[in-house]
């Protein structure tokens, strides 16, 4: 099994941990969770208010149709209650996603595959919708990865891992120096010290500039 060689940067928001195999596990937080639940709490507040809004309208209209015209006009108010209970229902979805807890990122070495979990906020934009689960966790076979890439996009620095054709970001909101000691962790762990000379130049290179 293998075992970590470094700590990560003094300071570092990595944590290092086993899983419950006793495999060795890496695992941060993602940024800007107390905003989000805040702030999803404050929107939720208040479309709540204009769902009990909308329960009024509906009510005295339907009261005020059945005293005047009877059943008349009954039909269209009963399709706005079956779009007010939707309404209702899509607001549940919303408060579930925003009160369940955030799942922080991680990497597990394994003794023959990597997995990358990715995590999840405690509101995603990309989960926002569902009732249960994650984002995949992404599980990479040793043998299939070629490289271990530490670089810059732009002006943000990239983890990237190559694997057969495809590449898989790792630790997108990472800064520069968790990146680069994670980059070293991977290349060991996968037996790619043959590429480090390379990877050691694209580091001196985001260093200079």
């Amino acid at each position: 099994m293998y075992r970590l060689e470094s700590e990560p940067p003094l300071g570092s928001c990595l944590v290092v941990d086993t899983d419950r195999l006793g495999q060795p596990r890496i695992s941060w937080r993602l940024p800007g969770e107390g905003f989000d639940f805040w702030h999803e709490v404050g929107c939720l507040a208040l479309t709540f208010c204009f769902w009990c809004s909308l329960l009024a309208v509906i009510i005295a209209l339907i009261y005020d149709l059945s005293v005047r015209d009877g059943s008349t006009g009954l039909g269209c108010c009963h399709a706005f209650l079956l779009l007010w209970l939707a309404f209702g229902l899509a607001i549940v979805m919303k408060l579930w996603n925003g009160l369940r807890r955030p799942v922080p990122a991680s990497i597990v070495l394994g003794t023959s595959d990597l997995k990358y979990d990715p995590g999840r906020r405690r509101s995603d934009n990309t989960d926002s919708w569902r009732w249960f689960g994650t984002p995949s966790a992404r599980v990479v076979d040793c043998g299939q990865i070629t490289k271990v890439q530490f670089d810059r996009l732009g002006e943000r620095p990239r983890l990237s891992v190559d694997v057969g054709s495809q590449h898989l970001e790792i630790g997108g909101s990472l800064p520069a120096p968790e990146l680069e000691w994670l980059a070293v962790v991977l290349r060991q762990w996968a037996g790619l010290e043959s590429s480090r000379t390379a990877a050691d130049e694209n580091i001196k290179k985001w260093r200079s500039t």
